[in-house]
């Protein structure tokens, strides 16, 4: 964002002076975008997150944000010589994110996971020490130790092995990444359910469907093709943050590591295919014949598509995009333009993105022209479904305090709004 000064139709702040208040007007651009904001956009970009902001000369600007919103944003930074992000572990493959370094990186995962599931025997660790692993039930065996016979220590219990679901996506580097994180993961004590190549919301899926601890998923998100890293979830599904566990994974990987258990755990193959096809056609019923023009980035969701809409009565054309998008306000201008030309010429009453992590989307109606994240959600909440939510960055949570977001459900959520009625999504929208 950068300050501007008699911009006509730019948002306009107060300040204070000796003769009364000067209105000052202040022209809200993200870096990098060329589209100047309002402030509404600013503050709920601010709210959310948006990697932008951390390099915006206006983030302290906060309207009626807390200090909370304020910290996340000043706080939690990427530093240009890590690959601990805001969006999980990312780096480039072969140069800074490596089969070797991405393992230590998931063996202190593991180390973490396996603490939250033994909180008793990590006590027990803080008051022994080493000799947590020993039978100390006899006197002798504590005297050896130098401890005190005469306290009655209870035999160690059976550790318990985290269950933990482990996938990845359809990056070229992404099955041996993988391979290697879930060997660690086993070595470490961890049961590490395999769900293989998945969708990003397919992952998810899975960690709320089977019983775990959590997830680990070997992927790059909305990055270039070229980079790679993990995205860890725990048990309800919410996304590890940099502040409180990144930070902290990144101090055990600087340090020494210590496997918490002699005795490896085990690694099971599960499908989730079918379940997931299910719970998504649950939401394909009763719907306008319309014809739809899917841009797809992510290879699994695209397989999907076709299986999913086998009940859906419309016509669901499914473009395959070769390249990486995702995780800000509006498609690649390039992307939006060729898109705009299938619209335009294949008599289509919608169209929809779906970008590199199966997660963020965007729409456009039969004109080709992108919505607003505001507009997206007016469409999404339509009639008696419940409240949307959006990071502004092309994901909309469907349910309110859940943390599940996929863009498939959001296509569905899309296309019962539109069957409410006959007009043309353009003009609904005007109206």
């Amino acid at each position: 964002m950068q300050d501007a000064s008699g911009v006509s139709g730019m948002p306009r702040d107060t300040e204070a002076s000796e003769g009364g208040h000067v209105e000052v007007a202040i022209c809200y651009q993200c870096p990098g975008e060329a589209v100047p904001i309002s402030r509404s956009t600013h503050l709920a970009r601010l709210a959310a997150g948006y990697q932008a902001c951390r390099e915006c000369p206006h983030r302290r600007e906060l309207g009626h944000l807390n200090t909370i919103d304020v910290r996340l944003t000043s706080q939690a930074q990427d530093r240009p010589d890590s690959v601990f992000t805001r969006d999980g572990v990312r780096g480039s493959y072969c140069n800074e994110i490596t089969r070797t370094s991405l393992s230590r990186i998931a063996a202190a995962v593991a180390r973490a996971f396996w603490e939250e599931a033994n909180p008793e025997q990590m006590q027990r660790r803080l008051q022994l020490g080493a000799d947590a692993d020993r039978d100390l039930r006899f006197r002798r065996q504590r005297r050896a130790c130098g401890l005190d016979e005469t306290i009655e220590l209870p035999p160690l219990s059976a550790p318990v092995e985290p269950p933990l679901i482990l996938g990845y996506d359809s990056r070229f580097s992404s099955p041996e990444l993988a391979q290697g994180v879930g060997e660690i993961l086993k070595r470490w004590g961890c049961d590490v359910l395999d769900v293989g190549c998945v969708s990003r919301p397919e992952f998810d899926f899975a960690v709320s469907r089977w019983p775990s601890n959590g997830g680990v998923f070997v992927t790059g998100g909305v990055a270039p093709a070229d980079q790679n890293g993990l995205d860890v979830v725990d048990a309800q599904g919410w996304d590890w943050t940099l502040d409180d566990d990144w930070r902290a994974i990144e101090q055990r990987v600087n340090g020494a590591l210590e496997r918490p258990v002699r005795s490896a755990g085990r690694i099971r193959s599960i499908s989730t295919r079918t379940i997931y096809l299910d719970h998504l056609r649950l939401n394909m019923h009763g719907l306008r014949p319309l014809r739809v023009a899917v841009g797809c980035a992510e290879t699994r969701v695209g397989w999907l598509l076709p299986e999913m809409c086998r009940s859906f009565g419309g016509t669901m054309l499914v473009h395959r995009i070769p390249q990486t998008f995702g995780g800000r306000m509006d498609p690649p201008d390039a992307l939006a333009d060729e898109m705009y030309e299938l619209l335009r010429t294949g008599d289509f009453d919608l169209g929809f993105l779906i970008g590199a992590d199966g997660r963020s989307c965007y729409l456009m109606d039969e004109r080709g022209e992108v919505l607003l994240p505001d507009q997206a959600i007016q469409l999404l909440q339509f009639g008696a479904f419940p409240e949307v939510t959006t990071d502004h960055c092309g994901r909309y949570w469907l349910r309110p305090g859940s943390p599940c977001c996929d863009a498939l459900l959001t296509l569905s959520r899309l296309l019962h709004s539109l069957s409410r009625s006959d007009c043309p999504m353009s003009r609904w929208l005007e109206d």
